[in-house]
């Protein structure tokens, strides 16, 4: 049985942009020369830090394989390093 969906409905469902962003289109936009990836000795968890900046990191991430920065929405803030096909 297939429901179909009413136009009251539509005010349940957000949409997101995802953008995928090399590293050197992302240094352009924070004006960055060098960034690395880190693990925490607290929590074990990876993160990628570029000068004052601290971003997120896919922790599997896998740096023999593509890799681009994810940013939802725009929040540049909030992007994640993660692998790409």
């Amino acid at each position: 049985m297939v429901s179909k969906l009413n136009p009251q409905d539509n005010a349940k469902f957000t949409s997101s942009t995802i953008e995928y962003f090399t590293w050197d289109e992302f240094k352009v936009y924070f004006e960055l020369n060098k960034a690395e990836v880190i693990k925490n000795p607290n929590t074990g968890k990876l993160f990628v830090a570029a000068g004052k900046h601290r971003w997120k990191c896919q922790q599997d991430i896998n740096f023999d394989l593509p890799m681009r920065f994810k940013v939802i929405n725009e929040d540049y803030d909030n992007a994640c390093l993660v692998n790409v096909k």
